[in-house]
């Protein structure tokens, strides 16, 4: 997903400051929603939303990130039509 991103900010005329915003909103979201899936994975939690662990809280947190992130993508490309 996020390297077909890179061809998406390609056609975006936003400044590169924004783009650059975006794109770490992006990897961040990622990386809380990874580090939420290797914390479950460590303690051996089965099911993180019945167990509402710290994985599962730390995976929440990254939603949003990835959200704006891919909203200002997508505002951009949709910009360039």
């Amino acid at each position: 997903m996020l390297l077909a991103l890179t061809v998406a900010v390609g056609f975006s005329p936003l400044s590169a400051g924004v783009e650059t915003a975006a794109a770490a909103l992006l990897v961040g979201g990622v990386a809380l929603f990874d580090t939420g899936l290797t914390i479950n994975w460590v303690q051996g939690v089965e099911d993180g939303f019945a167990e509402k662990s710290l994985g599962y809280w730390i995976s929440s947190a990254g939603t949003p990130l990835v959200l704006v992130g891919a909203g200002i993508v997508c505002y951009g490309v949709v910009a360039a039509l």
